[in-house]
């Protein structure tokens, strides 16, 4: 392996590592969490927020675990390529035990083969994946009492007990799916929305393929309640990890409710900017917003160790860099790819089928930041396409792959993928 010296002259450390990553977290509703923004004021975090370098989890993790685009770090066959070198393994190899404790994601198994202990909610290891605990009557079950399968008190558990079993230093990577898809908010959440209008909106949706306005204002009214309830369990995902660890909590990517779709597929801010909270970190981020590329960097970069050649990003240092972003849409057949800067976005979509170009569109974030109308600028769209074509030409990118969904998983995780609302 390649690597870049870190140019500091810094022996290097042996702190803790912990990356919490909340699936479909907003960068708006922070302001929903009054426990998470007391304890990031009495513990020292910066806040900020975050450039997830696409809008679904698929694409977002090769830039936050191995600071490459999907494009760049899956095979034809949807799987990591075996020249990537992710953060765990880089850690690995300079004496890390290293775990990933992940909330029942299918897309997220495939980087099982790079941690020491990977837990994804039996997924690929549980030969009674698809028995009793996740029949039909679980399903049901679960509905009514409007629980998530596994909650982020779930996770915290599973990985306190691994994080006190080794004598470290220690990686440790918790993924929630507490604000994902179906918005389950417990009871008590039900209740504040109106148990009636819960259940009514659920079934809609999810069972009548409804999207109708007041569907969607359901759902985003129960969103809200999940990140709220989602704020209550925190405290025991941070409880266990050492005062001097270098903790960065983030989410993968957001969630679209303005712009006529549900979901997470079109690379508005709504779906590509999320929070981003760090502690014991050098360079303090302050009001810059961070590329999730530039996570595993920042993270090598403050322990002393070498950054590998093939990483894309760079140690965050307050500076403002352009955001690539792509993302496939198989419900609108559709692959966007864009590029993000502090002032503006062009995105460009193309027809799954036909690879044909369906649109550019440019906007203009200071002044226009919900996206709402598209500049007519031809010299600066002509300027930002450039940036993107100039991308998608490079040898190591290959556009086709980003269509490929393959999980990772060998097991039958289609019920899995159908109650998350990817087929």
């Amino acid at each position: 392996m390649t690597e870049r010296t870190n140019g500091t002259g810094r022996t290097d450390d042996r702190r803790d590592v912990v990356l919490v990553t909340v699936d479909a977290w907003r960068s708006d509703v922070v302001n929903r969490m009054p426990n998470l923004r007391e304890r990031a004021r009495s513990e020292g975090y910066d806040r900020s927020m975050a450039v997830s370098q696409s809008a679904a989890t698929h694409g977002a993790f090769p830039p936050l675990l191995a600071s490459q685009h999907i494009v760049q770090a899956y095979d034809p066959d949807g799987r990591v390529k075996p020249t990537v070198t992710p953060l765990p393994e880089v850690l690995r190899e300079h004496g890390y035990a290293t775990a990933g404790i992940v909330a029942s994601n299918p897309f997220l198994g495939k980087w099982t083969e790079y941690f020491d202990h990977f837990w994804n909610d039996g997924m690929a290891t549980d030969a009674d994946y698809t028995g009793d605990r996740y029949s039909t009557v679980d399903k049901a079950q679960r509905f009514l009492r409007l629980k998530q399968r596994v909650d982020a008190t779930d996770v915290a558990d599973r990985a306190s007990a691994w994080y006190r079993r080794q004598d470290g230093p220690r990686f440790l990577w918790m993924h929630l799916m507490d604000a994902h898809g179906p918005y389950f908010p417990g009871l008590d959440g039900g209740r504040r929305v109106g148990l009636f209008e819960t259940y009514s909106t659920l079934f809609n949706y999810h069972l009548r393929d409804d999207t109708s306005p007041e569907v969607l204002s359901g759902l985003r009214d129960l969103y809200e309640q999940c990140v709220e309830r989602l704020d209550e369990r925190l405290s025991s995902v941070f409880e266990f990890v050492d005062d001097d660890a270098v903790v960065v909590v983030t989410g993968d990517h957001g969630e679209e409710f303005d712009h006529g779709f549900h979901g997470h597929a079109q690379l508005y801010d709504e779906c590509v900017t999320v929070p981003f909270l760090s502690k014991n970190l050098r360079h303090p981020v302050g009001d810059c917003s961070v590329r999730h590329l530039d996570l595993a960097p920042t993270v090598v970069d403050e322990l002393g160790l070498p950054i590998p050649a093939e990483w894309e990003g760079e140690p965050v240092d307050g500076t403002e860099r352009p955001s690539l972003l792509c993302n496939h849409a198989p419900l609108l057949d559709r692959t966007y790819v864009g590029v993000r800067t502090d002032r503006y976005k062009f995105v460009k979509s193309f027809h799954d089928e036909r690879w044909t170009v369906e649109g550019r569109e440019l906007y203009d974030l200071r002044a226009d930041p919900d996206e709402r109308a598209p500049r007519d600028d031809p010299d600066t769209a002509a300027e930002l396409e450039a940036t993107v074509d100039a991308f998608l030409d490079r040898d190591d990118v290959d556009l086709g792959v980003i269509r490929e969904t393959n999980t990772g998983i060998d097991d039958d995780v289609e019920d899995r993928l159908e109650e998350l609302g990817y087929v």
